[in-house]
C-alpha cells in the first residue's frame, strides 16, 4: 500500500496522467467550481489560503487537491502534486509513523511534529492539523500545514546555549550535572565509581593581563581539545566557569583511576600551549571528588571543589583528593565567615600588642598590633583561625582599616600618658594595598590620630610584592614618612630585585630559621647572610619568634637590630604590654 506513487499505476512526477486542465474541472469538498457563493467560500477558506493545504484520499493516500500555498512551499507543480502520495513527501524511516497517523480516524486532528521532502530534496519540519471530510463522494483527510522548521532550528540553538558552553562547545554546568547524576544513578549497586576533576588554572589572570582576553579565550579552547584528548572520549569533560573545567569520570573500577585521569590531565596541561605565536603555560590545581552511597551530583561538586581549594591553599599545581574532614572544615569556614560578618557591627575585635626589643639596650622600641576576635561562643579567637578567611570574602578590608584606626588610637594615648613604645606596627593584607583610595586612607588615619606619621610601620607580606600596583601605594605612603616592614622574609618569593624597588626600612626574618639557630646550624648561616643583605640594602633586621637566651645572644652576636617574642612577651592587651615584658630581658 505504501510505495513511492504506487498507488495509481503510471502516475507519478515524472508521468503526469492528470493535467491542470483536468485538474481544475475536479469538484472540492462536493462544490463544482463556477461562479457560485460555494466558489467563493472555497476561494476564501482554501485556495486563497496563506498556510499550505491539501486534500488526500484515505485509500490511496494520492493527493486529491493543493492549494496555491502548498505549491509554492514545497515547489512541486500542481501537476506533480496530483500524481502524488502524500508517502512521496515523506522519507522512508517515516512511512511507519504514517501508517499509524493514517489509521487515526479523529475528525480534527492535531500533530507533528513530522518530516516534508520539499521539491528540491531538502527536509523541512511541519506540524499539521486535520479533519475528515468529503472529496467528490469519498472519505478524504484536509490538512493543512504548519512549517516550522525555522521555529525548530531557533529551540535547538537556545537548547544549545542553554547546555554547552559558547566558548568552547563543551558541555556547561546544566548539562554535567545531569550526566554526572545519570552517571552515578547507573553505578548503583555495582562496584564502579564515579569521580569528578575539579580543575582551575592558576595563572589564566596573568595570561588575560598579559597578552589579551583575545589569547585568553583561544588558549580555553585549545585547553578544552587537550583535556578531552587525555581523559578520552568515555568521560565528559565541561567548562563551568572563566577557567575552571570540569572532568566526569563514569564506570571506574577503583578511586586510583580518578588520580590516573588526574595525572595524565597534569601531564598534558604541563606541556605549553602556542597560542597567535604565544608561549602560554597553563598550570592547573585540581580537587578530586569520588561518589559515595547516596550521593548527588551536586553534592560531588561541592566535594571537589573543597578538594580545590585545599590544593590552591597548600601552594597550587597539585592534586588534592576529598576527604570528610575537608567537608568539616568548610563548614567551619562558612559559620566563622557568618559570624565574622557581624564581628565589627557587636565591636567583637580587640587588639593585643608583641613588643620589639633592641637586642643591645633591651629598649622597648615598638610593638605589633595583632587582632584578636572575642567571639561570643569560641571565647578569644587568634587570626589564624579567621585571618584567612577574611582574605577570601574581602572582609580584610574593613577589619583592616579598623585595626590601624585602633591601633593608631591606642599610639596616641600611650603618648599622652609618656609610655608604651615609640612606634605601632599594622598588618597589612595584598587585598588591603589593592584597594585604590588605600594611601589615602593611611594619611587620614595618621592625621586623625594626631601622631607622627614615622610613628607607624605598615608591614607587609612577600607576596604583595608580586603585584605591579602595589609599588606606586607602597611609595606614595613611605612619602609621608610611615615606615616600611617586609614580614616573614625567606617564606615567600622575595629576590633582590623587589628588595631594592621597594621604599622598605625593617626586614623580618621568619620565625622558622630563628628557631633551628644554633652555633653549627645551617639556619645559622642563612640568617647571618640574611642580616648581611638587609644591613647592604639600609635595612633594619628584626628576629620573630625569639623564645630563648641562647637566641638572643646569637642573633646579637650575627648583627641582628632587634628582636620579638616570647622571650620578651606575648601579644597582650594594651594595658598589659609595659608589665609582661621582665625587667632582666629589658
Amino acid at each position: 500500500m505504501f510505495g513511492r506513487s504506487g498507488y495509481l499505476a503510471g502516475k507519478g512526477p515524472e508521468g503526469t496522467g492528470r493535467d491542470d486542465e483536468r485538474a481544475s474541472r475536479r469538484s472540492v469538498f462536493g462544490y463544482r467550481r463556477g461562479r457560485s457563493r460555494a466558489e467563493r467560500t472555497y476561494r476564501l477558506l482554501f485556495a486563497d489560503h496563506p498556510r499550505p493545504m491539501w486534500v488526500y484520499d484515505l485509500d490511496s493516500l494520492a493527493f486529491l487537491d493543493v492549494n496555491d500555498a502548498a505549491i509554492e512551499h514545497y515547489g512541486y507543480s500542481r501537476a506533480e502534486f496530483l500524481t502524488m502520495t502524500i508517502a512521496d513527501i515523506r522519507p522512508d524511516e517515516d512511512l511507519e509513523a504514517l501508517r499509524e497517523s493514517v489509521r487515526n480516524t479523529a475528525l480534527i486532528d492535531r500533530s507533528g511534529p513530522w518530516r516534508h521532502r520539499i521539491h528540491d530534496g531538502t527536509l523541512i519540519e511541519v506540524e499539521v492539523t486535520s479533519h475528515i471530510t468529503t472529496f467528490d463522494g469519498r472519505p478524504a483527510r484536509f490538512v493543512m500545514v504548519d512549517d516550522i522548521t525555522a521555529r525548530r532550528v531557533h529551540e535547538a540553538e537556545l537548547r544549545r546555549r542553554a547546555l554547552y558552553d559558547e566558548l568552547t562547545g563543551l558541555p556547561n554546568r546544566t548539562l554535567l550535572l545531569d550526566r554526572l547524576n545519570r552517571a552515578i544513578e547507573s553505578t548503583d549497586g555495582t562496584s564502579e565509581v564515579v569521580a569528578v576533576l575539579l580543575l582551575d588554572l592558576d595563572r589564566f589572570k596573568l595570561v588575560n593581563n598579559g597578552h589579551g582576553h583575545a589569547v585568553g579565550d583561544r588558549l580555553l579552547q585549545r585547553i578544552a581539545v587537550r583535556l578531552q584528548e587525555a581523559v578520552g572520549p568515555e568521560n565528559s569533560v565541561g567548562r563551568i566557569g572563566s577557567d575552571e573545567f570540569v572532568v566526569v569520570c563514569e564506570e571506574m573500577s577503583t578511586d586510583a583511576a580518578a588520580l590516573a585521569a588526574a595525572a595524565r590531565i597534569e601531564a598534558a596541561l604541563s606541556e605549553p600551549f602556542e597560542v597567535d605565536g604565544v608561549e602560554v603555560f597553563a598550570p592547573a590545581s585540581i580537587g578530586v571528588a569520588v561518589a559515595d552511597s547516596g550521593t548527588t551530583g551536586e553534592e560531588l561538586l561541592r566535594d571537589a571543589l573543597t578538594a580545590l581549594t585545599q590544593a590552591k591553599e597548600r601552594g597550587r599545581a597539585r592534586v588534592e583528593v576529598y576527604d570528610v574532614g575537608m567537608h568539616s572544615g568548610a563548614v567551619s569556614r562558612l559559620q566563622t565567615d557568618r559570624d565574622l560578618r557581624h564581628a565589627l557591627d557587636r565591636d567583637e575585635l580587640r587588639l593585643h600588642y608583641q613588643p620589639e626589643i633592641d637586642l643591645r639596650t633591651g629598649a622597648l622600641v615598638g610593638a605589633e598590633a595583632l587582632v584578636r576576635w572575642a567571639h561570643p561562643e569560641r571565647g578569644l579567637v587568634g587570626p589564624a583561625d579567621f585571618i584567612s578567611v577574611a582574605e577570601e570574602t574581602g572582609l580584610i578590608v574593613p577589619i583592616g582599616a579598623w585595626v590601624l584606626t585602633e591601633a593608631l588610637r591606642q599610639l596616641r594615648g600611650w603618648q599622652r600618658e609618656g609610655a608604651g613604645p615609640p612606634v605601632v606596627s599594622v598588618n597589612v593584607s595584598v587585598r588591603q594595598l589593592g584597594q585604590p583610595d588605600f594611601a589615602d586612607e593611611v594619611r587620614r588615619a595618621v592625621e586623625g590620630a594626631g601622631i607622627g606619621p614615622d610613628a607607624l610601620c605598615i608591614e607587609i607580606t612577600e607576596s604583595s610584592l608580586l603585584e605591579a600596583r602595589t609599588i606606586a601605594t607602597l611609595r606614595r605612603i613611605h612619602a609621608m614618612g610611615v615606615r616600611l616592614s617586609l614580614d616573614d622574609f625567606g617564606t615567600g618569593y622575595s629576590s633582590l630585585v623587589y628588595l631594592r624597588r621597594f621604599p622598605l626600612d625593617f626586614l623580618k626574618i621568619d620565625r622558622q630559621f630563628v628557631a633551628g639557630l644554633s652555633p653549627q646550624s645551617q639556619d645559622t648561616s642563612i640568617v647571618s647572610a640574611m642580616i648581611d643583605l638587609a644591613h647592604a640594602l639600609g635595612l633594619t633586621v628584626v628576629a620573630e619568634g625569639v623564645e630563648t637566651e641562647e637566641q638572643a645572644a646569637l642573633l646579637q652576636e650575627l648583627g641582628c637590630d632587634l628582636g620579638q617574642g616570647y622571650l620578651w612577651s606575648p601579644a597582650v592587651p594594651a594595658g598589659e604590654l609595659g608589665d609582661s615584658i621582665s625587667p632582666t630581658r629589658r
